[in-house]
């Protein structure tokens, strides 16, 4: 019972993240139709589409983070998203890097005032 309990539970785990990663990459197929609508004038539903294909197809890193960039873009100007909400959704590792910077000033800042 107890391997039969596992084995759900990880098919479960693994569909789970499955699922998230699609939603994810869906998301950032709609806002890339916003960014290239805003960018270059590209509208209709063949923008994701392409970007989509273009994903999956090719499982291109590369595509997808252009993607993101692209994406980016149409939330901070077509959505009017605050870039407080764009930088941590579109640029995780830039906002990771500003974190760890944040946190590296303080703590120097208070070793200094240390002594």
């Amino acid at each position: 019972m107890k391997d039969f309990a596992t084995s759900v539970i990880g098919f479960v785990g693994v569909f789970g993240v499955m699922a998230l990663a699609l939603a994810a990459i869906g998301f950032y197929a709609v806002a890339f139709e916003a960014g290239a609508e805003e960018w270059f004038g590209w509208e209709g539903w063949w923008v994701p589409a392409l970007f989509l294909v273009g994903v999956f197809v090719f499982r291109a890193g590369l595509l997808l983070a252009a993607g993101m960039f692209i994406g980016g873009y149409g939330a901070y100007y077509a959505w009017d998203w605050p870039l407080w909400a764009v930088v941590p959704v579109f640029f995780p590792g830039l906002a990771f890097m500003i974190g760890g910077l944040l946190v590296a000033a303080i703590g120097s800042t208070v070793e200094r005032a240390r002594g």
